[in-house]
């Protein structure tokens, strides 16, 4: 069996809380997206399978391209419903198409797709967020989770499944 050339998957789930108590709204997912289409070059993402994320630290996000294992190819939204949640109530899935580069990393990453997921790469501001009194604007009840809020879109590298911060919420 070859190896797949090509791999379509989830890398964020809106309107949930993930595990690390983050909070994507619908909104910024389509940000996200927007920001994708702007971009005036192509976008390359890393094979991460180690538990140091110093390196990312490090360059401060970018794209170190010596460890190039696959070019975004499309980022688009994608509603879907909940059939957990007893309200089944909509939410918004970011799904990612990538190529894989032909290099050792590239080979390496389409042979490990099964254990591996997708992860975004960004610079955002976490707030808490709450549900506010449209009226007085005071807020009604507990915090939701942090609430990221001016996400700047970098990359969607490949991690593995484990590590995800979205482990057992993809559907």
């Amino acid at each position: 069996m070859s190896s797949p050339k090509y791999y379509k998957g989830p890398a964020l789930v809106a309107g949930v809380k993930n595990l690390n108590d983050r909070f994507y709204t619908n909104e910024t997912a389509a940000d996200i997206v927007r920001q994708f289409l702007n971009m005036q070059h192509p976008v390359y993402g890393e094979l991460i399978i180690s538990d140091d994320w110093n390196e990312l630290t490090i360059s401060k996000g970018a794209t170190n391209l010596s460890r190039v294992s696959h070019k975004i190819v499309k980022l688009e939204t994608k509603m879907t419903y909940d059939h957990l949640n007893p309200e089944n109530s909509p939410r918004t899935d970011l799904e990612v198409e990538i190529e894989f580069v032909d290099n050792d990393l590239g080979r390496m990453a389409s042979d490990m797709i099964g254990g591996l997921t997708m992860s975004l790469r960004g610079i955002g501001v976490m707030r808490p967020f709450v549900i506010t009194d449209p009226k007085s604007g005071f807020f009604e009840g507990e915090s939701l989770g942090m609430k990221v809020a001016d996400y700047e879109f970098l990359s969607i590298d490949l991690i593995r499944k484990e590590t995800s911060s979205f482990n057992g919420i993809f559907k």
